[in-house]
This record gives C-alpha cells, sequence and structure tokens, in this order.
C-alpha cells in the first residue's frame, strides 16, 4: 500500500482508539474514585484542577492527532531493521517456552528495561524533556498522558527497541506495553494507597507520589512502574507511607504549555552552541 495511504489509515486508526482509550480511563478514574473514598466521582473531578487538565487534554490531543503516529512508524522501523540485520536474540528460545511465562517474563523484562530508562530521564540529557511530566501540581490518573513527544520518542525507541532485541513476540510485547500502561494509570492516581504488603514487591500510588513531589528525597527515588522490586534492588526505594508534599518542578510553570515545550529544544540549541566545531559555535550564537 502507498506510505501516505497507509499513514493516513494508521492515523485514524489511532485516534479511534485514542478516543476509546480515553472513555475507558475515564471510567477508571471515576471507579478508582469511587472505591477510595465516600464522596466518590464528586472527589475525582474536584481532584481534576482546571490548569492542570488543561494542559493534560492539550498534549493529548496534540499527541493524538500529531505525535502518535511517527512515534509507532518510529517502533515498526526499529523492528525492520533489527530483523533485517539479524539481531533478534532469544526469539527461537522464547518460542517453544508457555504463553503465560513470556507474557510474564515481557511484563518484568520491560519494567526493568523501563526502570533504567526513566532513571536516564532523570538526567541532565533528557530531563528538560521528562520535567513536563513532572510538572503537574495536581498529579491524577491523566498526568499519565502528560509527556514530551521527545520523552515519547525516547521512551518508545528504547523501551521496545529492546524488548525487539530480546526476541520477544509483538504479542507479548503489546501485552506488556498494555499491563504497564494501565497499571501506570493506577500508580497515579491521586490516592494514599501503599497496598499493605503488596507493596514490597509492586509500585504503590504512594510510592509513586513521592517521585513526583517538589523537593525531597523522593526526588530521585522509585522510577519502577509496576515493581518496587527493582527500586528496592539498586536502592532507589522511599516509601515512608503516605505522601502529602507539594508536587511540581521548581523554576517550572505547570500552566504554560509553549514554554515546556520548547524546554529540551532550548538546550538542544545551547548543547549545539557548545560544541567545539570549527565554525558551528560561531553560526549558531549569531541566531
Amino acid at each position: 500500500m502507498n506510505e501516505p495511504i497507509q499513514f493516513v489509515i494508521d492515523s485514524l486508526w489511532y485516534q479511534l482508539d485514542a478516543a476509546k482509550e480515553l472513555i475507558l480511563i475515564t471510567l477508571g478514574g471515576v471507579l478508582f474514585a469511587v472505591l477510595g473514598n465516600q464522596q466518590g466521582w464528586k472527589n475525582e473531578i474536584r481532584r481534576l484542577h482546571p490548569s492542570s487538565l488543561r494542559i493534560n487534554l492539550i498534549v493529548y490531543i496534540v499527541d493524538i492527532l500529531i505525535v502518535a503516529v511517527p512515534v509507532s512508524m518510529l517502533v515498526r522501523l526499529i523492528y525492520q531493521v533489527l530483523s533485517s540485520h539479524g539481531l533478534i536474540l532469544f526469539s527461537t528460545v522464547l518460542d517453544v517456552w508457555p504463553v503465560w511465562i513470556v507474557g510474564l517474563l515481557c511484563v518484568a523484562t520491560g519494567d526493568f528495561i523501563g526502570y533504567w530508562r526513566h532513571r536516564f530521564e532523570h538526567s541532565p540529557l533528557l530531563w528538560s524533556a521528562h520535567s513536563l511530566h513532572h510538572s503537574d501540581e495536581e498529579m491524577t490518573w491523566f498526568t499519565l498522558f502528560r509527556f514530551h513527544p521527545l520523552n515519547r520518542v525516547s521512551t518508545a525507541a528504547i523501551d521496545y527497541g529492546a524488548l525487539f532485541l530480546l526476541g520477544f513476540p509483538l504479542w507479548a510485547i503489546a501485552f506488556a506495553g498494555s499491563v504497564r500502561h494501565f497499571y501506570g494509570m493506577f500508580v497515579h492516581i491521586n490516592r494514599p494507597w501503599t497496598l499493605g504488603f503488596l507493596g514490597w514487591i509492586l509500585v504503590s500510588p504512594a510510592m509513586h507520589r513521592w517521585h513526583h513531589v517538589r523537593a525531597g528525597p523522593g526526588m530521585f527515588s522509585n522510577y519502577a512502574t509496576v515493581f518496587s522490586l527493582f527500586d528496592r534492588m539498586f536502592g532507589t526505594i522511599y516509601a515512608p507511607g503516605p505522601c502529602h508534599d507539594r508536587l511540581g518542578v521548581e523554576g517550572v510553570n505547570q500552566d504554560e504549555y509553549v514554554s515546556q515545550m520548547l524546554l529540551p529544544i532550548a538546550r538542544i540549541w545551547r548543547m549545539m552552541g557548545s560544541l567545539k566545531v570549527p565554525g558551528l559555535r560561531a553560526r549558531v550564537g549569531k541566531n
């Protein structure tokens, strides 16, 4: 099929899926509210702060209309390149294992990869793009969708690229992505839940909320999405209990969309200006 036509079809299908997903996550958010407190959906509606909700909706709509299809095409390209060069490592081994083991292993492996990718996003190199996600001062389940396009690209390239390389079948990667996606919604809800003894194995909403604090030790902790075991193994766990500290990012206005979009671009521009390439610094400095 002609590439431009395929691009349009992919875009339309993604937008339809995104619309269905938005309905699903809205119902899920209300369900979490009903389970979590006596006021139910009314309290959950109040927690969707107008300014926070506005930016989250803008990011979500831009993702649906502009970002998602190119990212999905990038993922497809990564898979094709790895396949064509024989860089799929363990597919023959995984093909003979029971389906349920492969599925669970893919979820755990994806979360392990995501743990280290998330730590990388908190490095100076990628933080300017990842900070958009952290700038939400009224974190709810909808905060999960608050990602800069460059952050979406790095996430897709690292997470999917690594799983493709390891040889997991496409169905298992899709399954793991769905599990981690919806569990990611769960850990972003505005609830003080610690999950009790399960919190020793799984990430809880309280644990992840500490990761989003504006200041304090939680800022550099709790990078896993599903399994808190990874944070415990690598010494980045911080889960003293429910979190009531202020959320957000110092020096970033959560209500400004354009400035947050330009933040990583400005950083890249400055990095280009500091490169010791003959003539490059002078040209960047003049613009």
